[in-house]
């Protein structure tokens, strides 16, 4: 678990092309990184609570046990992105595109996915209670052992119908 100590707790990095670089335990609360370009950069173990991400890049980003509470990721490209052992809690990832991202142990509690393209995603264990899934993509995804009740799935498309049984069983909402 190697964490360095970079505090960019507020800083402006806008548009900044960040690709493939380090960041494994920085401190980005607050931050503004709206439309910057973090493909492929390892932000594990970071805390980005209340940071900008809305329209960055981070396809590939290692994002494994970091901090994302309240995190705005709106039109976010995040394709193929590692989530494990993330909190997402309350964080919007309004139209975000998530294909074949990875999220085991994770926790999406109350996150808004309105949407958002999740085709071929992972979620293993992960607490998807009362989250916003209206209008989202979710062809090949794999719900195995997740946490649904109160979750909304309003119009949401690429559900198999045994998908639907178990969601409606475990108690999510509007599953079509």
């Amino acid at each position: 678990m190697a964490k360095n100590n970079k505090n960019l707790e507020k800083a402006q990095l806008s548009r900044a092309d960040l690709r493939g670089r380090n960041f494994s335990g920085a401190n980005f609360n607050h931050a503004n990184l709206s439309s910057a370009d973090l493909s492929e950069a390892d932000l594990s173990y970071a805390i980005l609570i209340w940071a900008d991400l809305n329209g960055a890049d981070l396809s590939y980003a290692n994002l494994q046990k970091s901090h994302l509470l309240w995190a705005s990721m709106l039109w976010t490209n995040l394709r193929a992105a590692v989530f494990n052992q993330t909190e997402l809690d309350c964080a919007v990832l309004t139209k975000a595109k998530l294909d074949q991202a990875s999220f085991e142990n994770t926790s999406l509690f109350s996150v808004d996915l309105e949407g958002a393209s999740l085709s071929s995603a992972t979620l293993l264990d992960t607490d998807l209670r009362q989250a916003n899934l209206e209008y989202t993509q979710l062809e090949g995804i794999s719900f195995d052992n997740c946490q649904v009740a109160g979750a909304i799935f309003t119009e949401a498309q690429g559900l198999t119908q045994v998908q639907k049984r178990w969601l409606k069983q475990y108690g999510a909402l509007n599953v079509p």
